[in-house]
């Protein structure tokens, strides 16, 4: 193949050569396509040159592999990227810093009116800050599992946050702003399994409680 592959001219006409042979009864179970017309002239239009081809090594090296390297032969994709805190709120947090101007307007002594105004807050600047900090982190942690393992690892990690920490979200606060400091001591001292379990820093593991605020799972206030 390796050969074929270098003389892309030779594989174009190879290609019309064998179909009747070797190629037309391998596309469809148990029926022959014909060699059209309309097939042929998108072989002689296709440019072969774009073809390449991968050893093992090279396989192994391709981002697209990651994700069945580390199903099969355990392979640890790395640790994720640490989260860019952008200084402008975006719409995919929306719901969780609405929730956040909510707690703190019903604490007092102000209230806030937009995120501008918690981010400058003396009482609930750092406090505001920290939250968006641990939710950007567990959405980088989110992009880069989602590529580099299977679909059902990120899927399990969430699963066993969720499931370890909606609990002490339900138990009595005395308001939102304890209720959402208890899930915090508690999502960042929690376990879990896996490859992921073992990237998951605290703040990643607190994140993806904000990132369940923020879907409506486990929302902050009532």
């Amino acid at each position: 193949m390796q050969q074929a592959i270098a003389h892309p001219k030779k594989l174009q006409s190879r290609f019309v050569d064998v179909w009747d042979a070797e190629i037309a009864h391998r596309l469809v179970e148990n029926a022959k396509v014909p060699l059209t017309a309309e097939i042929e002239a998108a072989i002689m239009a296709f440019d072969f040159t774009k073809l390449t081809w991968l050893d093992a090594g090279r396989l192994v090296d391709d981002p697209a592999c990651k994700a069945a390297l580390v199903k099969w032969f355990g392979d640890d994709p790395g640790r994720a990227p640490r989260g860019v805190v952008p200084a402008e709120m975006q719409d995919e947090e929306s719901s969780n810093v609405s929730q956040f101007l909510v707690l703190y307007g019903a604490k007092g002594p102000d209230t806030y009116p937009d995120a501008a105004s918690a981010a400058v807050s003396p009482e609930y600047g750092r406090h505001f800050t920290d939250q968006r900090t641990r939710f950007f982190d567990a959405e980088a942690f989110d992009r880069f599992y989602r590529d580099s393992t299977p679909a059902d690892y990120l899927v399990t990690f969430k699963d066993e946050i969720y499931l370890d920490v909606v609990d002490v979200h339900g138990e009595p606060h005395a308001d939102g702003l304890v209720k959402l400091s208890q899930v915090m001591k508690h999502a960042g001292v929690l376990q879990a399994s896996g490859i992921l379990g073992k990237h998951a820093g605290p703040q990643v593991k607190q994140g993806t409680c904000h990132q369940f605020a923020n879907e409506g799972r486990l929302p902050w206030h009532p």
